[in-house]
């Protein structure tokens, strides 16, 4: 339960929800598909997807902080969403220099920034 909490940044979640996180939470270590970064990097795209972007900011950090690189992709995106460019920029950067350079460059040339991919 207290896992449960930690990872929704929830204390109000319904038994319905409390429930549904506990057995997916359950299949993912039963079968050895838990892994804490992938777990935050997946609560951040879920909050980003409902627009509670204070806690996608949240979850994609804390996974950066723990070495998840992939997460600079969703921090940019989520700054997108946010309408805050140039922070959406800086982030899908960092995500080209940590190897995620077709994501990141498709997401800036979309955003109408030209990035010279042969000047990194």
């Amino acid at each position: 339960m207290q896992l449960i909490k930690k990872y929704t940044g929830r204390h109000d979640l319904s038994e319905d929800e409390i429930i549904l996180f506990g057995e997916a939470l359950e299949y993912m270590r039963e079968h050895e598909f838990f892994c804490e970064n992938a777990w935050l990097f997946n609560l951040g795209y879920f909050y980003d997807s409902i627009g509670k972007y204070d806690l996608a900011i949240k979850y994609f950090t804390t996974a950066i902080d723990q070495g998840d690189t992939v997460s600079y992709i969703g921090l940019a995106d989520t700054y997108r969403h946010m309408g805050e460019y140039e922070k959406a920029k800086d982030y899908y950067i960092k995500a080209a220099v940590n190897g995620f350079e077709r994501r990141a460059y498709r997401a800036l040339e979309a955003m109408g920034y030209g990035i010279d991919q042969t000047q990194r």
